[in-house]
């Protein structure tokens, strides 16, 4: 439902803030890795949720951020064509 789609893209904004805060604070390389692996989710199901509304400049971004990520993501590129 809308209610629940609007919800997930909330949290997801969420988990993007507070991973940007927690990149502030120098951590070590094994916190990093967890801070880009969650970045890297809530920044994909962003893409998935606003290509599902059909907005398809803001999915784009949502996407390319994630690929900037993980350029390696066959299931990214994919999303993007």
């Amino acid at each position: 439902s809308l209610g629940e789609t609007e919800k997930a893209e909330k949290t997801y904004m969420v988990v993007l803030n507070l991973t940007e805060q927690m990149l502030k604070l120098s951590p070590d390389e094994k916190q990093l890795k967890k801070i880009y692996v969650t970045r890297l989710a809530a920044l994909y199901n962003l893409g998935v949720q606003a290509q599902a509304k059909k907005q398809v400049d803001k999915a784009l971004g949502y996407y390319q951020q994630a690929l900037e990520l993980n350029p390696e993501s066959m299931e990214i590129k994919h999303n993007i064509e």
